[in-house]
């Protein structure tokens, strides 16, 4: 199906993550037009067409389920010192009816999980030391024998006939990874439960997408169904990395093929007990930043975004009446410029540059205030210090944005204290990126990614397709 932000306008079809303009030819519009009645008569084109808007974010696979069976399927439980979560997890229906469960207790320091393991009789795979979750997670793969292998932690808990629906976007040969939302506990005791029922840190938000692309850069292995052969083709994961190492997997597999994220599928996950233990996991995620970024350069940025939005967001910033009307300014001169990019290629250019640009420069302004908080705030905060022009731009970024923030999502725990957390949950995380950079010695992590082009600019021609894989009709019976 079409995402429902697409808007087409003729032949044109704008948006998908990043947004974009992608102008068809005469047979790409007959063809849309035949997808659109759902029509399952599948040629070169189409396929070539689907696999387009597909991987453009324009569309998305409404795939049937049933095509692979939960025979096909060994779950992979790595566990250490949570007997109580293993057996919440076991004794659920989640598993049910799949071929295998392998448990890998990661060091434990008293004999339950091997007891609950046991007891539920799944299969117990022991490693005398903690090797970590990534080390844990290749002992339990590597001893399935099936086609697919999904991994879950012991804190998380998915609900009945979760895999069907993951399953069946494998009828996708080009899809290995397949990605739940991973959503906050479900009924929340306390304060911090109750902020993480509304903001979990996992969470990568309602709507469906290919990761790595646009608004779900990664998706975490809390709950993951994979391809085996994708394990062994990219050697799982990465030992070495103690944190973080879902996201390398993940970036890796993206490279060799497409990784999808299906928030229809939601599972609890349990929030760390005691303010300091939840502040040290928001420590720990943090610094594999730094890591990350030398593994993968550039994919772990702070912001990547237009340099004209920057500036004029700057602008803004800066609190003063002429930096404002600059700032304005600024936003619609590049406004103006996508409209003339636009020309000849949608009815009412300017009308389209202003849809595009409006929202695209508020969510901007979002990030932008974001990763001051989230990533830049040691140096922002000693700027403040020192100059007081930018003391406006901080109260916009530490105080505005959360209590906004906080106001949209109407939390549990009340606008005010959800605001306090989420700002505490930032500036531990950004501890952890700078103290990543400095154990790496490496700061590039908290360059900013500028892009010199105007933003929405991407005009494409479906004339120009790249090389694609077929489809089957069963992964996208009907585009509406």
């Amino acid at each position: 199906m079409l995402d429902d932000r697409v808007r087409r306008r003729g032949s044109t079809l704008i948006g998908g993550s990043p947004v974009r303009v992608l102008r068809l030819a005469d047979e790409g519009t007959v063809v849309l037009d035949r997808l659109l009645t759902g029509e399952r008569s599948w040629s070169s084109a189409s396929d070539r067409l689907a696999r387009r808007l597909l991987d453009a974010g324009l569309a998305h696979p409404i795939p049937s389920p049933g095509f692979i069976g939960l025979d096909a399927v060994t779950v992979v439980v790595p566990v250490r010192d949570d007997a109580r979560g293993l057996e919440r997890l076991l004794d659920s229906a989640a598993l049910d009816g799949v071929a295998r469960v392998v448990v890998v207790d990661d060091g434990s320091r008293s004999p339950d999980v091997g007891e609950v393991a046991t007891r539920y009789g799944a299969d117990l795979a022991r490693n005398s030391v903690s090797g970590g979750p990534g080390a844990a997670r290749n002992r339990g793969w590597l001893l399935a024998c099936t086609d697919v292998v999904a991994f879950v932690d012991a804190d998380c808990l998915p609900p009945p006939g979760w895999l069907e629906p993951l399953l069946a976007h494998l009828v996708d040969e080009d899809v290995v990874v397949v990605a739940p939302r991973i959503a906050g506990p479900v009924d929340p005791v306390g304060l911090l439960e109750s902020f993480e029922a509304d903001r979990a840190p996992l969470d990568r938000g309602p709507r469906r997408g290919r990761v790595a692309t646009g608004a779900v850069p990664f998706v975490p292995s809390a709950a993951l169904v994979v391809r085996r052969r994708a394990l062994q083709e990219s050697g799982g994961f990465d030992e070495a990395v103690r944190v973080g190492e879902d996201v390398d997997l993940v970036w890796r597999l993206t490279a060799m093929a497409t990784v999808r994220y299906e928030p229809d599928v939601v599972c609890a996950h349990e929030t760390r007990l005691g303010l300091a233990e939840w502040l040290g996991q928001r420590v720990g995620y943090g610094m594999s930043a730094a890591r990350l970024d030398r593994r993968h350069p550039g994919r772990a940025t702070p912001i990547d975004m237009n340099v004209w939005t920057v500036v004029g967001w700057g602008l803004v910033a800066t609190g003063s009446r002429r930096g404002a009307v600059a700032g304005l300014g600024v936003a619609a001169v590049s406004t103006a410029a996508l409209g003339r990019k636009l020309h000849g290629r949608v009815e009412s250019p300017i009308g389209e540059a202003l849809r595009l640009a409006g929202p695209g420069h508020a969510r901007a302004g979002a990030w932008l205030a974001s990763a001051l908080r989230r990533v830049w705030w040691p140096a922002a905060l000693g700027a403040g210090v020192l100059s007081r022009r930018v003391r406006p731009g901080l109260a916009a970024a530490f105080i505005a944005y959360p209590l906004m923030e906080a106001l949209a999502r109407k939390p549990r725990v009340g606008v005010v204290r959800s605001a306090g957390l989420a700002v505490l949950d930032d500036v531990a995380y950004g501890a952890g990126v700078w103290l990543g950079c400095r154990r790496e010695r490496s700061w590039s992590v908290l360059r900013p990614r500028l892009r010199r082009t105007t933003p929405g600019t991407n005009v494409q021609s479906s004339s120009n397709q790249r090389r694609s894989t077929a489809l089957a009709a069963a992964a996208l019976p009907a585009v509406r």
